[in-house]
């Protein structure tokens, strides 16, 4: 059936949402609109805006011509909508039949009065009210309480004698008591003298419509929240790369710059410094491939002549065929890009590491409302938390993961939420068996979550703790000193070694706290050492602990003054004090017994140390071997004799160093001999040296 027999705005009926909306925006009569504005009203691309438009045309509503060399305007003609007072068609009955046939409109007769004169099935439909329940009653009953207490019934049939035909939009009523948004439309019927003998009134439900386009107002609003609190520069453009809408970031960072040539006009250069031509940028090969691109970094030169380095996030917006816009976000990236240059000149493993922990941007997000129900979640927040994003829309976030009722996690959100600060923090979440970093922004409407896992990151922080704690627990004490011999830096052992604070001996010159004995030696290869860099000296002397005793040292020095990141002289050093006092204890035995050995009568003895190496040897050694005192003391065993005294010698000195005496006799060079072999004890009853005799 053709409604725009009842009244003249009835045909965009036959319209799409798309088309209808569209329409809209145009007034009868009002001043003709260019394609931009249009498409900025819409918020959608100028090529779907320019085919809508040529379809409205196509059907009669809208009107068009060029304005200048490739611009075009539209406006709606007068009279499109009708205005005039309808007059009924010739066949009366006929017409009344195609009308009670209509359902998808409530379309009635009024009287002169307002009361019901006919009804169709659509307006049983649309209405609830049976032919029999409404006929004679006045059309007011379809209104709201309060819009009868303003007057609007009576005005809507004011407004259509006056004008022809009058146009609202708002609440009904429905026979149930239940409420619809309807567009409702009111023409005067006159009879032939020009009289008003009744009205006529068409009225469609646009429940659904209106609660579309309320969730495209709530759509739009919630994408508007992510951008303004997202930690990016966030721009949507076009293909001809004029910003269409952007984040509060963007355009205090690039809105100078993007002013007149969109974001053509950023002056871009590659990592080696080259400019980067406009048809070689990230976001054209998006609108070219349709494939997204991710963290494509450059530097940006902006008008007052700075460069900062920005890394590149383009995603397309898929709009029928083809890329007609895509989402550009940046971050800047310059701190980061001058950290790994430090990081470089630092060898710094661990610190590196932490470095490209700090550099990932890739973090997950998900929002709630102020009802703690999840309204976004994206691709990495899903994946870490191991739900799909179908099973977290619109459910409670704490009876979602009841884990974390109670948790830091529930108080640092609430805090956000009630005070509307944003929070940063850190905590080890057990359900995934990771740390968590998060930052949360609240808006009145909800709350905007980024968390990343920094687990990688804690636990290199525990092994420099580790490694700090040993360093601390360590016996070497290393040290920078300046030339003048001044301690500049002493690690945290000095404490465990030296007793001393390492801060309390930085200043302090080292040699005042080296024993007088040896203050010469130790003084003269450090000077040495300043004068000429290749020189390495070891050197052995007794340096002042804090309770006044005296700790031997082993200290290698190295002349680093020229190393831009030392510059001074690096001492190592290591306690061998016990180890001195164990030779000084085998030298003390060693002469003991070198009496015993230079008078043993008939036979031989020899002092050998844990090395199985002879400290002293006397008498009369084994007949036929060439092997006198002085070529064995200093040696080896295995390296001074043949190979069959070893096999018989070396396990028995290496029972007498476990404590074990041995004797045994055996024939050598045509002699048969009876030799002992014994450990040799200190004070405490400690072995630190076996003795062989042989007779």
């Amino acid at each position: 059936m053709s409604v725009g027999l009842l009244e003249g705005s009835m045909p965009t009926h036959s319209l799409t949402d798309a088309l209808a909306e569209t329409l809209a925006l145009f007034e009868e009569s009002g001043a003709p609109q260019t394609t931009s504005e249009v498409a900025d009203r819409l918020e959608l691309g100028r090529r779907s805006t320019y085919d809508r438009l040529e379809r409205l045309v196509e059907a009669g509503y809208l009107e068009t011509k060029k304005a200048g060399a490739s611009a075009r305007v539209w406006w709606r003609p007068s009279g499109s909508t009708g205005g005039s007072a309808t007059e009924w068609p010739g066949d009366r009955a006929t017409f009344e039949a195609l009308v009670d046939a209509v359902e998808e409109y409530a379309i009635f007769r009024l009287d002169a009065e307002g009361r019901v004169r006919t009804w169709n099935e659509g307006a049983e439909r649309i209405k609830g009210y049976e032919a029999g329940e409404i006929l004679g009653e006045h059309f007011s009953t379809f209104y709201t309480e309060a819009d009868r207490e303003a007057g609007v019934p009576e005005s809507n049939l004011a407004d259509a004698t006056e004008q022809g035909s009058t146009e609202d939009e708002g609440w009904r009523v429905r026979a149930d008591g239940t409420r619809f948004w309807a567009n409702v439309t009111i023409t005067a019927i006159r009879d032939e003298d020009g009289d008003v003998e009744g009205y006529l009134k068409v009225t469609r439900d646009m429940t659904d419509r209106r609660e579309y386009e309320q969730r495209l107002r709530e759509e739009r609003d919630f994408t508007r929240r992510v951008l303004e609190t997202a930690p990016a520069s966030i721009a949507v453009v076009d293909a001809a790369g004029e910003v269409q809408t952007a984040n509060g970031r963007f355009d205090g960072r690039f809105g100078a710059a993007t002013d007149e040539h969109g974001i053509d006009g950023l002056t871009v250069y590659d990592e080696a410094g080259d400019p980067v031509p406009v048809d070689e940028r990230p976001y054209r090969r998006v609108f070219e491939t349709g494939d997204p691109v991710a963290d494509w970094q450059c530097q940006v030169e902006f008008p007052d002549g700075q460069r900062q380095w920005v890394s590149f996030n383009v995603a397309p917006i898929a709009e029928g065929e083809g890329v007609e816009r895509a989402v550009v976000a940046t971050q800047d990236v310059t701190q980061l890009k001058e950290q790994e240059r430090h990081l470089e000149r630092q060898r710094d493993e661990i610190r590196a590491e932490l470095g490209e922990i700090f550099a990932r941007i890739d973090d997950a997000f998900f929002a709630l409302d102020e009802e703690w129900r999840f309204t976004h979640v994206n691709e990495r927040a899903a994946a870490m938390l191991d739900r799909s994003a179908g099973e977290l829309l619109g459910r409670n976030v704490w009876e979602a993961f009841p884990e974390a009722v109670g948790s830091t996690f529930q108080e640092q959100y609430e805090h956000a939420l009630d005070r509307q600060e944003s929070v940063t923090f850190e905590e080890y979440y057990p359900p995934l068996e990771a740390w968590i970093e998060v930052r949360a922004y609240p808006s009145e409407s909800g709350l905007s979550v980024y968390f990343r896992d920094v687990t990688e990151r804690k636990e290199r922080e525990r092994e420099l703790v580790r490694y700090e704690t040993l360093f601390e627990e360590s016996k070497d004490v290393n040290a920078v000193l300046d030339p003048d011999g001044c301690f500049r830096h002493v690690t945290p052992s000095a404490s465990n070694v030296l007793g001393y604070d390492p801060e309390d001996l930085v200043g302090e010159r080292a040699f005042d706290h080296v024993h007088p004995d040896d203050v010469e030696t130790a003084l003269s290869a450090f000077e040495r050492m300043v004068e000429n860099p290749d020189y390495e000296p070891k050197v052995e002397f007794r340096f002042a602990h804090s309770d006044g005793s005296w700790v031997t040292v082993e200290a290698l020095g190295r002349n680093l003054l020229e190393d831009p990141d030392i510059a001074g002289i690096v001492v190592y050093t290591r306690d061998i004090t016990e180890r001195k006092e164990r030779e000084d204890e085998l030298e003390e035995s060693r002469r003991r017994y070198q009496t015993l050995v230079e008078n043993f009568p008939n036979g031989a003895v020899a002092l050998v140390d844990r090395d199985l190496r002879y400290r002293t040897v006397g008498g009369t050694t084994l007949e036929g071997y060439d092997a006198t005192a002085d070529k064995l003391e200093g040696g080896q065993i295995r390296e001074a004799l043949p190979s069959r005294l070893v096999e018989e010698l070396a396990p028995r000195y290496e029972a007498a160093l476990d404590g074990v005496a041995n004797t045994f006799e055996g024939e050598f060079g045509g002699r048969w001999y009876r030799i002992h072999t014994l450990p040799v004890r200190d004070e405490d009853g400690d072995v630190f040296a076996a003795m062989g005799m042989s007779q």
